[in-house]
C-alpha cells in the first residue's frame, strides 16, 4: 500500500470547527475511496451552551467476574477528548478538550463533576490540547494555540503563562510533560505553517524564562510536526519524536543523547508517542510502515536490540501506531492498524506484547479491536496495560481493554464498549485507575462531541480461567 496515501488518512484525524461569528458547528470528516483521502463537511445542531455532566449512553461494559468496574463515564455534547492523564496514585485526572469548547478539566474518582475547568479565553479553531499532570498530582500543565500554562491542583488559575509565538513567531504551543514532583516542564512548539524548525523548552515551574531551549529541524520539508513526548519515569531523560525522526534528550540541560529514523526508512514516520522506560535505557519506536523498534542505551548513545515486522500475509499492510515499555524495561506493548482490501478498505487493529529479551516474536496478541489502536499504556510494575480503538466502524467491538499483562496471556480483566472512538488512554503507576478520552461518534464519520471514562481496577483480578501464575 502507497504510505504516502496512508499518511494522508491518519494526518486527516476528523477536524471540528465552532464559526466564531455564528453558532453553528461546523463538522468535518475524511473517508477514503478508491485511495484518496477525501472531505465532506456540514453544519450541525446550533450550539447550547448549557453544559450538563452526562454519564455516557450506549456503553457496554463486557463482564470477567472479577472486580475491575466502570467507575464514572462523561459525555460532552461538542469538545473532543484528546489527551488524558492520572496521576501516580490514580486520585486526580486531568482531561484536555480540543476544538469545540477547548479548556482543561479536573476530576476525581468520586464522580464525573469537574473539580475545576479551566476555559480558554486566547483560542483559535483548529488548535489541539495538550495536557500533563505530575505524578505527585500536584501540578496540571497545558498546551493550546500559542500558550504554555502550569496550574497547582486546587486551582483553575494558571501560575505559569508563556506565549511561545512571542519569541519564535507563527509557533503554536505544542505537546507537554511535567516532571514527577511537577518542579520542571518540558513543553515543544512548531510553527502552524510546518515550514521551521520545532522548539524544545525546559523550565522550571517557578518561572517562565526558559533553563534551556533547543530547536529540531525538519529532516523534509514541511515536516517538522511534532508528534510525541514522554519523559522517563526517573525524569532524566525523554524521547521526544517527529514525523520522521525521534530524539532522546536530557531533561535539565536539553543536551540531545542519540537521534534516529523512527523506522529503518527515511520515510518512515508516526503519529503518536514512542515507549521508554524508567531510567531510560530503553526505548521503543512504533513506525507507520509496519515496523516496532527497540533500542537499548549504550554510554551516551544508544543501539539496535531488534526490530519486529508483521509476516501476515492477509493484510494489505500492517502499521505500528504506538507503543509503551514497562519501568524495568522487561517489556514492550504496541497497537497496530490493519488494512484488507475486499473490493473496499476493511479496517482492523491489535495490541501485541513483547517479552524484549526474547526477541521479536510476540508473546501474544489481541485481535479484532475494530481499527487503529490509539494508545497503549502500562503501569509502573508492568502488571497492568490498557489499550484504547477507534474500533469497529458498525460499532460492535470493544473499544477500551485492559490486561492483567503479568499472567502472561491476551484474555482480558476488563472491555468496554463505546458508542465513538477513543483517542487516548493512560494507565496510573499504581494500575488502579485507567483514564480513557475520545470522540462521541466513530472518528471515520461525520460528528461532534466527547468521551471520558474512569476505572477502577483490582489489580489482583485475573482473566477467567487464569491463575496467579498465569496458568
Amino acid at each position: 500500500m502507497n504510505n504516502i496515501i496512508v499518511s494522508i488518512i491518519l494526518t486527516c484525524l476528523l477536524i471540528l470547527n465552532v464559526h466564531s461569528q455564528t453558532p453553528e458547528i461546523k463538522e468535518e470528516y475524511f473517508v477514503t475511496e478508491n485511495g484518496v483521502c477525501k472531505k465532506y463537511t456540514g453544519i450541525s445542531s446550533v450550539w447550547n451552551a448549557n453544559r450538563n455532566f452526562k454519564a455516557v449512553t450506549g456503553s457496554q461494559v463486557t463482564p470477567y467476574g472479577g472486580n475491575t468496574q466502570l467507575r464514572w463515564s462523561l459525555m460532552d455534547s461538542v469538545a473532543v477528548g484528546q489527551q488524558v492523564f492520572t496521576d501516580g496514585m490514580g486520585v486526580n485526572t486531568v482531561n484536555g478538550w480540543f476544538l469545540n469548547n477547548p479548556r482543561v478539566s479536573i476530576f476525581g474518582n468520586s464522580n464525573n463533576i469537574p473539580v475545576w475547568e479551566y476555559q480558554y479565553t486566547i483560542t483559535a479553531p483548529f488548535h489541539n490540547n495538550y495536557v500533563s499532570i505530575s505524578k505527585s498530582g500536584t501540578k496540571i500543565a497545558a498546551g493550546h494555540y500559542t500558550y504554555f500554562y502550569v496550574f497547582n491542583r486546587d486551582s483553575a488559575v494558571p501560575i505559569f503563562s508563556f506565549n511561545a509565538s512571542s519569541s519564535n513567531p507563527n509557533h503554536n504551543a505544542h505537546n507537554v510533560s511535567l516532571s514527577s514532583d511537577g518542579g520542571f516542564l518540558i513543553a515543544v512548539s512548531q510553527p502552524w505553517d510546518e515550514v521551521d524548525s520545532a522548539v524544545v523548552y525546559g523550565f522550571s515551574t517557578l518561572s517562565t524564562v526558559p533553563v534551556w531551549q533547543k530547536k529540531i529541524f525538519s529532516s523534509q520539508p514541511y515536516f517538522p510536526m511534532v508528534t510525541g513526548l514522554k519523559l522517563s519515569g526517573n525524569d532524566s531523560v525523554f524521547i521526544l519524536s517527529t514525523f520522521y525522526r525521534f530524539y532522546v534528550m536530557e531533561t535539565f540541560s536539553g543536551n540531545i543523547l542519540y537521534s534516529g529514523n523512527i523506522g529503518p526508512n527515511p520515510t518512515s514516520n508516526t503519529q503518536e508517542n514512542q515507549g521508554i522506560n524508567n531510567d531510560g535505557s530503553v526505548i521503543s519506536t512504533a513506525s507507520h510502515d509496519g515496523y516496532l523498534t527497540v533500542y537499548k542505551r549504550t554510554g551516551n548513545s544508544y543501539t539496535q536490540h531488534w526490530r519486529y515486522k508483521s509476516t501476515d500475509s492477509s493484510l494489505v499492510s500492517q502499521w505500528i501506531t504506538v507503543s509503551d515499555i514497562t519501568s524495568d524495561g522487561k517489556y514492550v506493548a504496541c497497537g497496530t492498524v490493519d488494512w484488507k482490501w475486499g473490493g473496499y478498505w476493511i479496517y482492523d487493529g491489535q495490541v501485541k506484547f513483547f517479552d524484549i529479551e526474547q526477541g521479536p516474536v510476540p508473546k501474544w496478541e489481541y485481535k479484532h479491536m475494530g481499527d487503529l489502536v490509539t494508545s497503549v499504556s502500562f503501569s509502573k510494575s508492568g502488571n497492568i496495560l490498557s489499550a484504547c480503538t477507534w474500533g469497529s466502524i458498525e460499532d460492535t467491538g470493544t473499544d477500551i481493554v485492559i490486561f492483567k499483562s503479568s499472567v502472561n496471556t491476551n484474555l482480558p480483566i476488563f472491555s468496554l464498549g463505546t458508542p465513538g472512538s477513543m483517542l487516548y488512554c493512560n494507565t496510573s503507576e499504581n494500575g488502579g485507575t485507567v483514564t480513557v478520552t475520545g470522540k462521541k461518534v466513530h472518528a471515520r464519520t461525520m460528528g461532534n462531541g466527547g468521551l471520558l471514562y474512569n476505572i477502577f481496577v483490582d489489580t489482583n483480578d485475573n482473566p477467567i480461567g487464569i491463575n496467579q501464575t498465569g496458568t
